[in-house]
C-alpha cells in the first residue's frame, strides 16, 4: 500500500482499516477471513494482535491516568462536572 492511500479496504470482507487512527486491530473483532489474511501476506504485511485494552501500549493513557484519578476524587455534580475535568488537566499539565 503506497503512503499516499491512508485507508485499506477490503473487498472481500469489507475490514476498513485507517493507519492515522489506529494501525492495530483487536483479536476479537479481526476477521478470520483467509482472504485478507492471504492479501495482508501478499502486501508483506502482517496483522498485529492486541489485547482490547492495552494501557502500557497506549502513551496517552499515562497523561490520563492523573486527571480520571482526580475528577473521580473530586467532590461535585454533573453541573459542575466540565470545571472539575478542566481544573484537573490544568493541574496535569
Amino acid at each position: 500500500m503506497p503512503l499516499r492511500e491512508r485507508v485499506f479496504n477490503c473487498q472481500r470482507c469489507g475490514i476498513q482499516i485507517d493507519r492515522d487512527l489506529n494501525a492495530s486491530i483487536n483479536l476479537e473483532v479481526a476477521p478470520e477471513d483467509k482472504a485478507c489474511k492471504k492479501l495482508f501476506k501478499q502486501v508483506q504485511r502482517r496483522l498485529q494482535y492486541l489485547p482490547p485494552y492495552s494501557p502500557d501500549l497506549n502513551e496517552i493513557e499515562h497523561y490520563w491516568f492523573p486527571i480520571k484519578n482526580r475528577v473521580r476524587k473530586s467532590i461535585g455534580t454533573i453541573e459542575n462536572f466540565r470545571e472539575r475535568v478542566d481544573t484537573s488537566v490544568r493541574l496535569a499539565s
